[in-house]
C-alpha cells in the first residue's frame, strides 16, 4: 500500500483589502520572487519571500538606529604568521569588479564574504569567495582580466617586461621562486614566446625604417636565444 505524503505544515495570514489591493500585493510578491530566485540560484516560497522582506525592513530600520561610525582604515600591519602569505598581482579592472560585486552581494544579504580558496594562476589567481551566512552565495574571482584568447592579461605583461629586460629564463625563475610572485610554467612561456614570435615576423614584413628593423630582428634573435 502506498505511503501517504506528508503534507508541508502551512498557516494562513487575513489581510484585509478589495480585488485590487489582492492583485498589488500578489504582483509585489511575485517580483520579490524573481529578483530572490535570481540572486539565490533556486526556488523559493512565499514564506522565505515574507521572512526576506520582514528582515530587510527590519534590518534597514536597526541601521538607522546605529550611529557607529565604521572603520574605513585600509592600513593593515603584517604580522610574523603572516609573511608567508600567497601574493599576487591584480588589474584595475578587476578589483573595480570586485568591488561591485561585493556591492551587489550586501544589497541582498548581510553576511560577508570570506576567502575559501586560492588558486595560483602564474602570476594571477583566482579566488573562490564564500558568503558566512548563506552558502548558495559563492563568487569565483580571478585577479587578472581575461583577454581574447582566454589567458590572463597580467600573465602576459609580465612575459613582455621579462622578454624586454632581457633576463635569462633561469634568472626569472629564481626571481619568482624567491618573492613568491606565482611563475609562468615553461610551457605557458613558450606558448607567449610563439605569440610574440608570430607578432615580430609580421613587423618586419612592413614598410618601416630600417634601423626600426634592425631592432626588431635583433630583439627576435635575443628571444631565440633566450628560450633555446
Amino acid at each position: 500500500m502506498e505511503k501517504a505524503r506528508k503534507k508541508t505544515p502551512n498557516f494562513r495570514i487575513q489581510i484585509p483589502g478589495d480585488e485590487n489591493a489582492k492583485r498589488n500585493i500578489l504582483d509585489g510578491l511575485q517580483k520579490v520572487r524573481d529578483i530572490l530566485c535570481r540572486n539565490l540560484r533556486h526556488p523559493v516560497n512565499n514564506c522565505d519571500i515574507m521572512e526576506s522582506l520582514l528582515h530587510n525592513y527590519l534590518h534597514d530600520k536597526e541601521k538607522e538606529k546605529d550611529n557607529t561610525i565604521p572603520n574605513f582604515c585600509t592600513f593593515k600591519q603584517t604580522e610574523k604568521k603572516d609573511v608567508d602569505q600567497k601574493i599576487f598581482l591584480t588589474a584595475e579592472s578587476s578589483v573595480t569588479r570586485l568591488c561591485e560585486v561585493a556591492g551587489d552581494h550586501s544589497k541582498i544579504c548581510e553576511g560577508k564574504l570570506a576567502m575559501k580558496k586560492i588558486t595560483l594562476k602564474g602570476h594571477a589567481t583566482s579566488i573562490r569567495l564564500s558568503c558566512t551566512k548563506d552558502k548558495h552565495h559563492s563568487i569565483f574571482w580571478s585577479s587578472s582580466p581575461y583577454l581574447p584568447d582566454n589567458y590572463f592579461f597580467v600573465n602576459y605583461r609580465v612575459f613582455h617586461g621579462k622578454e624586454c629586460s632581457g633576463i635569462l629564463p633561469i634568472q626569472y625563475k629564481r626571481f619568482t621562486e624567491g618573492t613568491g610572485l606565482g611563475q609562468l610554467t615553461k610551457d605557458k612561456r613558450k606558448t607567449y614566446f610563439d605569440k610574440y614570435k608570430n607578432l615580430v615576423s609580421m613587423k618586419t614584413k612592413c614598410p618601416l625604417p630600417m634601423r626600426w628593423m634592425r631592432n626588431v630582428l635583433a630583439m627576435n634573435n635575443k628571444m631565440k636565444e633566450l628560450t633555446s
